[in-house]
């Protein structure tokens, strides 16, 4: 095992009890304060907190690997460039994706047939 994976402690997420009812079912869902994140609540800030302790985490693991990293990606996106897919023509509109120059996701687009 290596050295890194010893000393560091990954973060283990607070379990809370939480019923929810889907569809008549209960189901006990102890992580279900995480989606505060999303929200304002009361527990948002908690949720923040344990996602920047798993990313620290994944740093201190990750961080042999720091100038490999660096000489394989540089300081810039790896994604350059601007690159579209084949337009599909379906009810009326021409469906498509594309990206953006340093942009990593895709963009879904639809023209209307002229």
């Amino acid at each position: 095992m290596n050295a890194q994976f010893k000393t560091a402690k990954p973060p283990v997420a607070e379990k809370k009890e939480h019923i929810r009812d889907i569809h008549g079912d209960k189901v006990n869902d102890p992580y279900y304060w995480m989606y505060d994140y999303f929200g304002k609540g009361p527990d948002s800030t908690k949720a923040v907190d344990y996602l920047k302790a798993e990313n620290a985490y994944l740093e201190e693991v990750m961080s042999p690997t720091k100038n490999c990293r660096k000489t394989f990606y540089g300081n810039e996106s790896p994604y350059k460039g601007k690159d579209e897919s084949v337009p599909v023509f379906k009810n009326g509109y021409f469906y498509y994706s594309r990206t953006e120059d340093g942009k990593q996701y895709y963009k879904y687009c639809r023209k209307k047939e002229v």
